[in-house]
């Protein structure tokens, strides 16, 4: 109906302004959820590799954004982590910055032995808890409430942002509003000490809102013992910058440890070959760009890790 009385003269530009209120978008998108749902006032919703729950606060913009959108929000992404997963099988997963845990309850994962899921927005953890109770991987799991970073038990500010929860980081944005808190940091390396990580395959993703640096900094052990890793990481220039780094030398430190891939918004997957801002500019075809990248243990083309890297990004 809201899209028939948009398409009229006149009316249309009148309803799309109600519309813009937040109190009356609150209200079309509970009827939406009621429709959808057969239900006033879902909570969950059924992942589709997993066929697991997922629990959301209904009263966060993004856990409504999750329920609307039936958990099928990034779609491109969601397919390589789940190509990833499938692949590879590795012995430990890391979702780092979970939210929801979409990414991490979303899958099975019979081979691995630890899956970690990394969130610091602390009013997030109760929903995290419920769907990992109801996952059928439950026991390999586990749900660390703490903000991923270089070294472990430190106290750092954190900022809630006060219109999604998908915006919070521990980097200040200008862009936002929000209330800052101090959680507790975590370095991943401290969650794997007792494994022989040279026998284990890893896959992590990294959604941390520009503090990606900081955590991978707390990941070198990791990265450089593994038998083999592939990660997914959101690559922000302008929040990278916030965070008090240089996108391009962030960009230029990974491209000499590791092999990166653009996972860009409209084209193929493109291994990077200089691993520069402008190499990015240009695939993404902008200045002013976000977008994700592909990192994993370098390869030699026809090998076996090449091949299941090949595999991960669809080609």
């Amino acid at each position: 109906m809201t899209r028939v009385i948009s398409k009229i003269p006149f009316l249309g530009g009148i309803w799309d302004g109600i519309l813009k209120q937040p109190i009356v978008r609150r209200y079309v998108e509970e009827f939406k959820l009621a429709l959808r749902y057969r239900t006033l006032f879902p909570d969950s919703v059924r992942l589709q590799n997993s066929l697991s729950p997922i629990f959301v606060d209904r009263r966060d913009s993004r856990g409504r954004g999750v329920l609307l959108c039936g958990a099928n929000g990034q779609p491109n992404l969601k397919s390589v982590w789940h190509r990833a997963i499938i692949n590879i099988e590795p012995d430990i997963v890391f979702d780092i910055g979970a939210n929801y845990g979409e990414f991490v309850f979303g899958e099975r994962y019979p081979k691995a032995n630890r899956v970690i899921s990394v969130e610091a927005n602390l009013a997030l953890a109760p929903f995290l808890q419920k769907s990992h109770q109801q996952h059928p991987d439950r026991q390999k799991m586990i749900m660390v409430a703490a903000l991923a970073a270089e070294h472990s038990d430190q106290d750092i500010e954190f900022f809630i942002d006060q219109g999604s929860s998908g915006r919070s980081t521990a980097v200040k944005r200008t862009d936002t509003v929000s209330v800052a808190t101090r959680i507790r940091t975590m370095a991943m390396d401290d969650l794997v000490k007792d494994v022989v990580l040279e026998e284990m395959k890893v896959v992590f993703k990294i959604d941390v809102e520009g503090f990606e640096p900081v955590v991978l900094s707390g990941m070198r052990k990791l990265i450089d013992r593994s038998k083999f890793f592939l990660g997914i990481l959101e690559f922000n220039p302008t929040l990278i910058r916030l965070s008090g780094v240089s996108p391009d030398t962030f960009l230029q430190e990974l491209h000499s440890k590791m092999q990166i891939i653009a996972l860009p918004h409209r084209q193929a997957p493109q291994k990077l070959r200089v691993g520069s801002l402008a190499e990015l500019a240009r695939i993404e075809g902008r200045d002013d760009f976000e977008l994700d990248l592909l990192v994993s243990t370098r390869t030699v083309a026809g090998t076996s890790e090449q091949k299941l890297v090949d595999r991960v990004i669809g080609s």
